[in-house]
């Protein structure tokens, strides 16, 4: 049996697992990951064809990571060499008093 020795395990390789063990590993920590099913399977909530990002949320702080997170996808795929992301744009629907919140979180980032 092998053994490996990491400084950092990560429990789980969905999208947040994935992410956290390779930029770890990109900066050079010895990054283990874990995962209890085989790759590519359906069980977790990051699977399928139909996955949506988007920069409309009623809290202002994750409306203000969208940038980063946006900026960070295309670093990815650059990297990578394909493009997983297509921005398509959306729509938000409510009545005003709904939406109000929504707009003023979008403003001010």
């Amino acid at each position: 049996m092998a053994t490996t020795q990491a400084e950092v395990v990560v429990v789980g390789a969905g999208i947040m697992g994935s992410w956290t063990a390779w930029h770890l590993a990109k900066r050079g920590v010895p990054t283990l990951l874990l995962e209890q099913f085989a790759f590519g399977h359906a069980r977790g909530s990051s699977h399928g064809e139909s996955r949506i990002i988007r920069r409309t949320y009623l809290e202002e702080y994750y409306a203000a990571m969208m940038g980063t997170a946006y900026e960070l996808w295309e670093r990815a795929q650059a990297e990578y060499g394909e493009r997983v992301v297509a921005s398509t744009g959306g729509l938000n629907f409510g009545t005003a008093e709904s939406l109000t919140p929504l707009i003023q979180a979008c403003e001010a980032c």
